[in-house]
């Protein structure tokens, strides 16, 4: 240590890591507006991630709102034209 005291967190940044957003580095759902029949399926299952739009077409307003292993099992893998992808 440099004598000082206080250890890594004492009032400087510490070399060996980085402070980030950690959604900045997660994959992010997208919903094809094209492809989508609105049919809700996904906006049923993860209300925390998809809302029904204006137009009556399912988008996202909430990428970080579930896990991703959520978002796969109850959307993405359901969705009956398969309009839900992932976006890095």
């Amino acid at each position: 240590m440099d004598g000082e005291g206080g250890g890594v967190n004492a009032g400087s940044t510490n070399p060996y890591t980085t402070s980030y957003k950690e959604d900045e580095y997660m994959r992010k759902p997208w919903v094809d507006q094209d492809a989508c029949i609105g049919c809700g399926l996904c906006v049923t299952n993860v209300p925390q991630v998809f809302r029904l739009a204006d137009h009556d077409k399912a988008e996202v307003y909430d990428p970080g709102g579930e896990t991703e292993d959520t978002i796969q099992r109850e959307a993405v893998d359901i969705c009956p034209v398969s309009c839900i992808y992932w976006r890095d």
